[in-house]
């Protein structure tokens, strides 16, 4: 990172650096609760990409109709059913929203090429992906040229191409 002498490697280690840096832990939510919701995230994220290289389009069909739907509807009362960031109405962007929103543009992603319908429990993930996706920072991110590419390497069975 610009200007910054501490060298990492392990993706959640350098996350949990730029949150610490730029100060995007949330505010009001308890630490012991950001821990779950964060390590839940990663554990979903994680399965997903592995499914990715490992078990390819079919398995990742399973995963979104049967793994994540209930998780969803979950994870949509902490994000307040799409009408706020997980840090509350007035809160800004956290890590929290930013790892959840990762996670849900996979999901949507394998809902499009894989003709998966959304399930009931996702009524909530357009409204919340619409307000990370119109903080500035994150549009420009978005609007980006590094952002248009394979979803995972060449060497993937899903989201190669």
């Amino acid at each position: 990172m610009e200007g910054d002498s501490v060298k990492l490697v392990q993706s959640e280690a350098i996350v949990r650096h730029v949150a610490r840096k730029y100060n995007l832990y949330p505010t009001i939510m308890p630490e012991h609760r950001f821990m779950m919701l964060s390590e839940e995230i990663k554990d979903y994220d994680g399965y997903f990409i592995s499914q990715s290289y490992v078990g390819g389009p079919d398995v990742i069909a399973q995963f979104i109709k049967e793994g994540v739907p209930n998780k969803l509807a979950i994870w949509g009362k902490i994000a307040h059913n799409g009408d706020a960031l997980i840090d509350g109405t007035n809160g800004k962007i956290n890590i929290l929203d930013i790892k959840l929103y990762c996670f849900l543009r996979k999901v949507k992603f394998a809902q499009e090429e894989l003709n998966i319908k959304p399930s009931a429990q996702e009524g909530w993930v357009d409204a919340y992906m619409k307000r990370v996706e119109d903080v500035s920072e994150v549009k420009a991110y978005l609007d980006s040229d590094y952002l248009h590419r394979p979803l995972n390497n060449p060497h993937a069975k899903f989201a190669s191409k």
